[in-house]
């Protein structure tokens, strides 16, 4: 059955299984990609808290399945290192019974796919890490992943779930002392306001922006009439600015 039929909202992690779409692309290099990032994923899945623990056995076997699709694509393309990296990581933390030491590998494909605009994969990846590592990563970790999934939002225009990310990780990064991520936190939400565009100004009837008052403060606190002399400044330019004008 071709992998294109699947029904791939009903798999975890299935968004790296649309690079295969028919008999003809399931062998090539981003496809066996894709199916490799898939394979690695569903075994760091294993290492959740809310999931049943997998047995040694189990883990080995399916470890030692994903190793030898992985390592084929190691040296293959710099994906594949990540790919093989998130495996061999998953490994050791379940080895050392430590999931914190899958954090690195999950970061750094998340950055990878992010440059490389795989945005919708980037997210998957952040999820993982987010629901898999969880309370158990480090506070400045914690801070750092809700900034890198408030980013990946924005840049696909979801400015919802990168308010609320950002928030949160502004919200986080201030419990723990950090000034320079709450900061990071607050420059992001107003890239999201930007990104959204200003909305109700261009809401506003024109009407209403016409009625406004035309007396406005000056820089000392004294009211000035608002000038509707149209040049007055671009002429006084002219006389001192050399070289400008007749």
């Amino acid at each position: 059955m071709p992998v294109s039929r699947l029904k791939f909202e009903s798999l975890p992690h299935a968004i790296f299984l649309q690079r295969v779409s028919g008999r003809q692309t399931a062998t090539t290099l981003e496809a066996r990609l894709g199916q490799g990032a898939f394979l690695a994923l569903r075994l760091v899945d294993l290492l959740a808290s809310d999931h049943a623990p997998a047995s040694v056995d189990a883990f080995h076997y399916q470890w030692v399945a994903t190793d030898r699709f992985c390592r084929e694509l190691r040296a293959a393309a710099t994906e594949g290192a990540h790919v093989h990296g998130i495996a061999s990581s998953a490994a050791d933390a379940h080895r050392l019974g430590d999931v914190q030491l899958i954090a690195p590998a999950l970061f750094a494909y998340a950055h990878f796919l992010e440059d490389e605009l795989r945005l919708e994969e980037a997210i998957d990846v952040l999820t993982t890490l987010l629901v898999v590592v969880g309370s158990r990563l480090l506070a400045a970790d914690v801070v750092a992943a809700h900034l890198r999934f408030a980013r990946v939002h924005r840049k696909l225009n979801r400015f919802d779930e990168a308010e609320a990310a950002y928030v949160e990780a502004g919200d986080l990064a201030t419990a723990a002392g950090d000034q320079y991520s709450a900061l990071l936190s607050r420059i992001g939400r107003a890239n999201t306001v930007l990104g959204r565009g200003n909305i109700a100004e261009r809401r506003t009837p024109r009407r209403a922006r016409s009625t406004a008052s035309p007396w406005r403060s000056t820089t000392w606190g004294r009211p000035q009439k608002r000038s509707h002399t149209r040049g007055a400044h671009s002429s006084c330019m002219r006389k001192t600015t050399p070289g400008c004008g007749p």
